[in-house]
């Protein structure tokens, strides 16, 4: 039992893209078990391949997972599930790969293909987090799943190559965009309606308080005119 719970917490830290993980001293005993290595011993205790101990300092370890998913990727079998409660079980599944695998919702037309290509590849173009844009270059051999592991939300939307497409939920809380053969270009933008009013709401305001300003120092400045007349 506590060897399947140590692999299901090595694969959660996979999916969701861990790269680093701290621990205090009172939770390290419960840790610990999860990166050695199985068939260490106290005279010889050994990492899980791709875990390392990074630092200890004032009683909090740090572990590097160099097994984490990376932030854009290629998946080659889709896993078919029809709500969120199933795509939890998806992801703690013994057989689940996520290194392979990407579990979708409700999505039962994206086809496995086969297995990915050195060729093939996805890359960066653009990444602003101040405006929300994200730019990926595609370039797939056979029709593919792109995961972006970033929280599927709905202020989120994507075009391939400037055509509206549609934004998958993926792994529980990630996104998916789904692209064809070749070569395509994938920009996804973030658009907040309530954001966006108040932004407006707050120019409106400042503008109306310069005015106001303005318009106070006009008529302070005009009253001893007046007295003076």
């Amino acid at each position: 039992y506590r060897r399947r719970k140590n692999e299901q917490l090595l694969k959660l830290l996979n999916v969701l893209n861990v790269r680093y993980v701290a621990t205090s001293a009172q939770r390290l005993q419960e840790f610990v078990p999860a990166v050695i290595a199985p068939g260490s011993t106290e005279d010889n205790v050994m990492m899980r391949p791709g875990f390392e101990a990074v630092s200890n300092e004032r009683s909090v370890y740090l572990f590097r997972n160099q097994n984490a998913q990376p932030f854009f990727y290629l998946a080659s079998h889709p896993v078919h599930v029809t709500d969120e409660d199933q795509a939890l079980q998806a992801i703690k599944s013994e057989t689940f790969d996520p290194a392979k695998e990407v579990v979708l919702e409700n999505e039962p037309g994206v086809a496995t293909r086969l297995e990915i290509s050195s060729s093939e590849t996805v890359s960066v173009n653009t990444f602003d987090e101040r405006t929300g844009r994200i730019e990926l270059m595609v370039n797939v051999d056979h029709p593919s799943v792109v995961v972006i592991s970033q929280n599927y939300h709905p202020h989120w939307s994507a075009q391939i190559d400037g055509q509206s497409t549609r934004i998958h939920r993926a792994n529980y809380v990630w996104q998916a965009v789904t692209v064809p053969t070749g070569n395509h270009t994938i920009v996804l933008t973030y658009h907040d309606p309530l954001a966006q009013a108040c932004r407006w709401i707050s120019l409106i305001s400042f503008v109306l308080l310069i005015a106001g300003s303005f318009y106070c120092y006009r008529a302070s400045a005009d009253t001893p005119t007046r007295e003076a007349a």
